[in-house]
């Protein structure tokens, strides 16, 4: 097994771990959402951020156990993707757009968010935040 597959299979256990009976709001496994946006990365690192992207707001696996299996990088680039639950949504976007590969995970999952089969009355009342953000983000990697 290649060290990216053993990472990847890494990831998605620990998506597993974390995501295994929380639904979304199509009332589907929560787990499919992170899957979905995994699917569009196009490094194996960001295939494992994009796993993990959820961990640390939706479960109470902590940033040291994913710094200790993944290394900095990616524990920096799940950190970056989580907001705290009273922080403004555009301080969260600043964050986003200090880590390239936050970016690239978060263009993809505001993307899965914004699927007609996963709106509901939540996400239609964040779809200005979300195309602010996806613009923003878009704009942010075009320059790099």
């Amino acid at each position: 097994m290649t060290t990216d597959a053993y990472f990847i299979l890494q990831a998605l256990r620990i998506c597993y771990e974390a995501h295994a009976i929380q639904l979304d709001r199509d009332n589907k496994p929560h787990l499919f959402h992170c899957i979905r946006v995994a699917e569009k990365q196009a490094t194996a690192e960001r295939v494992v951020i994009a796993l993990l992207h959820d961990v640390l707001e939706d479960s109470d696996i902590p940033i040291t156990r994913l710094q200790a299996e993944f290394g900095e990088p990616i524990a920096a680039a799940v950190l970056a993707l989580t907001r705290g639950k009273e922080e403004p949504w555009s301080s969260y976007i600043d964050r986003v757009c200090q880590n390239v590969d936050a970016m690239h995970v978060k263009i993809s999952d505001i993307s899965d968010n914004t699927r007609v089969e996963r709106m509901d009355a939540k996400a239609a009342k964040r779809m200005p935040m979300y195309t602010e953000a996806y613009e923003r983000i878009t704009r942010e990697l075009s320059g790099q």
